[in-house]
């Protein structure tokens, strides 16, 4: 391969891995540093009213934006203001005050990094689900109306309340199966037909599980019909109210789970300016039931939702077409072997084995480059005043050998997709978290404990590009040594299954240099 196409490359990945650590996690560490003051600011100015604005919707009168009430009265309610709820892979907490919901705590799932602590979906203080009643001419905000639990199944929990004007709302969650809720709301008494809206809240993020995470996104998202999944980003940007229409599915994420709401036809999902405690809703017909996925962003979860493409909450990035099938292929060879750690090698030796007739073009190109070297090296010094006569020089004698630097090249080129791939897979699938290994390798998620296998990776790297012909001069040569340093403390903070497939493919190019280089010509 051409020295300076090698040294683009090598400086390429570098780039690419720098910008994660020194831009990504100033990014991420300043967002939850705003997040954290925006609920502060919000708490203090806490409003009074029980009525807010409204904004005119087709059919009925909706409220512009609920009011900035983070459940401050929780504070100060008394044990039996709560009422915990278990369901399949759930634990909930569920406040008196607006039936909302002020924990989602998944019984399959532990925290990072917290003793043994289940993953919890919710801020401190930022119910989910809170609720906004309109009619034709008045809207409401239930959020501190006082609830009464008026029924309890072992799916089902069901809430009571009698509004200012006399009727009876009923707002009964249902959890039909894992990772989902229906939010159903009933209404009864004379004036009960001059309710015919509701808008149900999300808080701008769930907390984000993932201990000393840097490459993902955590926020607000939805997927629409006609466009791929857009996240809203900085939640300070949002200076204006966005209606979302025909939303597959909209609300609040970070790397491992999700907490969206499914919107029917007809329903809208608004993005409210200005509040992060409250800041979406859906907008529903009241007689129409409310559909919540919580949970992880496990695949075989997310594609029972036939059509409504809830998979592109899994960030596979720009190659998501070639990542998918090799997470698929992951799972096929769990399945096979009941260890990730396995899996995941056994698909680098499939992708090697793939590969093999490029990779083995591409060495054996590098091997013929190499030993033109000592020629290369007399017509340097013959035509170093005349750089077009030494350029000519050179590509005869490439000519006359029969050997072209770009056979080196292209080979890895192909390739250079598919890894990228790979490093995203195996980033962001949940399925790897906490998923041991062996020895002291117990998730595959998170980094090395010991730094252990980031070493290895280096070495293992070092050693192939000593075994790697290269057509550089020897300054060159020296950098290119310098690098497997450099990788190795990048990848300190990488997730160790990353590493892993790291490891193996710098094993198997090292057999297969070997080969090459023992091999007779």
């Amino acid at each position: 391969m051409d020295k300076k196409m090698i040294l683009a490359l090598v400086l390429s990945i570098i780039v690419l891995i720098g910008w994660q650590i020194l831009i990504v996690e100033p990014q991420f560490e300043e967002h939850q540093r705003q997040l954290a003051q925006s609920q502060a600011a919000e708490a203090a100015n806490m409003p009074a009213a029980e009525e807010v604005p409204m904004a005119n919707i087709p059919s009925t009168t909706l409220p512009a934006t609920p009011s900035a009430v983070p459940m401050e009265m929780a504070a100060t309610m008394a044990a039996d203001e709560f009422v915990v709820f278990e369901t399949d892979g759930a634990r909930l907490t569920f406040s008196l005050a607006g039936a909302a919901v002020t924990s989602i705590q998944l019984t399959e799932h532990l925290a990072d990094g917290t003793g043994g602590e289940l993953v919890e979906m919710l801020h401190p203080r930022q119910a989910a689900f809170t609720t906004l009643v309109a009619g034709h001419l008045s809207s409401m905000n239930l959020e501190r109306q006082r609830f009464e639990v008026v029924g309890r199944s072992a799916d089902a929990i069901a809430f009571q309340t009698i509004l200012p004007d006399g009727a009876i709302l009923q707002k009964t969650y249902h959890f039909p199966r894992l990772s989902e809720m229906k939010i159903q709301y009933r209404v009864e008494g004379e004036s009960a037909s001059g309710l015919l809206s509701t808008i149900t809240t999300l808080p701008s993020a769930v907390i984000t599980n993932v201990k000393t995470d840097t490459f993902s996104y955590a926020g607000m998202v939805h997927k629409t019909l006609d466009s791929g999944l857009q996240k809203v980003g900085s939640y300070e940007d949002v200076k204006a109210i966005q209606d979302i229409p025909n939303a597959q599915f909209a609300g609040t994420m970070d790397k491992f789970f999700l907490l969206a709401f499914l919107p029917q036809q007809g329903e809208v999902f608004r993005i409210f300016p200005g509040n992060t405690v409250q800041a979406g809703g859906l907008i529903t017909s009241i007689d129409r039931d409310v559909i919540v996925f919580y949970g992880p962003k496990e695949k075989s979860l997310l594609q029972r939702y036939a059509g409504l493409e809830m998979d592109k909450s899994i960030d596979y990035g720009w190659f998501g077409f070639i990542a998918a099938p090799l997470m698929s292929l992951i799972h096929w060879f769990y399945a096979l072997t009941g260890n990730y750690g396995v899996a995941i090698i056994l698909l680098t030796v499939v992708i090697k084995i793939v590969f093999f007739p490029l990779t083995h073009k591409s060495y054996k190109a590098m091997k013929k480059i190499s030993k033109l070297q000592p020629e290369m090296k007399k017509l340097r010094e013959k035509f170093k005043n005349d750089p077009q006569k030494m350029n000519a020089a050179v590509m005869e004698l490439y000519k006359t050998n029969k050997a072209n630097p770009m056979s080196g090249c292209l080979p890895i080129l192909v390739q250079i997709p598919v890894f990228f791939a790979l490093y995203q897979s195996l980033l962001n699938a949940i399925e790897l978290r906490h998923a041991p290994f062996a020895l002291w390798i117990q998730d595959l998620s998170a980094a090395d404990p010991y730094y252990i296998t980031p070493v290895i990776m280096g070495a293992t790297m070092f050693l192939q590009q000593k075994l790697t012909p290269s057509a550089m001069d020897p300054t060159q040569q020296k950098i290119m040594l310098a690098l497997p340093v450099v990788f190795t403390f990048l990848f300190f903070g990488f997730p160790a299954g990353l590493i892993l497939y790291w490891i193996v493919n710098n094993v198997l190019s090292i057999a297969q240099q070997y080969y090459i280089n023992k091999k007779a010509d």
